[in-house]
């Protein structure tokens, strides 16, 4: 999903994140091979220090931040009223503090740069039968 949101942005500066190194350098290629610019960074969605450091990152590679674009996002492969608390928790702190923590620091880093910018969250659907 990232490669398809990326589209069109080829000529421009991107950072690809993620858990897996190995998902995140293939997208990295990708985008190089395209002719764009990229950087790999492995970090923890749900971690407000990882959020800072990805910021912190981008900002030494790239000079600026203009977009940022929250696209991860997990939902157990069992039907709805099958998911454990512990699940949900892992869910939410996927999906809504990983969304929030990376969009307060991609904020906070626009607003000093005195650029603005923007923010965007990918949504998913989810079946409960």
């Amino acid at each position: 999903m990232l490669e398809a949101l990326l589209q069109g942005f080829t000529d421009q500066v991107r950072q690809g994140t993620g858990r897996n190194r190995e998902d995140v350098c293939r997208t990295v290629a990708e985008i190089e091979s395209s002719g764009g610019t990229a950087q790999a960074i492995c970090a923890d969605v749900r971690s407000a220090s990882d959020a800072r450091q990805v910021v912190e990152a981008a900002l030494n590679g790239f000079g600026s931040l203009d977009i940022l674009i929250n696209n991860a996002g997990i939902y157990p492969s069992c039907p709805a009223l099958d998911v454990s608390g512990e699940q949900w928790d892992e869910v939410i702190d996927t999906n809504l503090k990983g969304a929030f923590v990376y969009s307060q620091a991609a904020a906070r880093a626009m607003i000093e740069g005195g650029r603005g910018g923007g923010s965007s969250t990918c949504r998913r659907c989810v079946r409960f039968t």
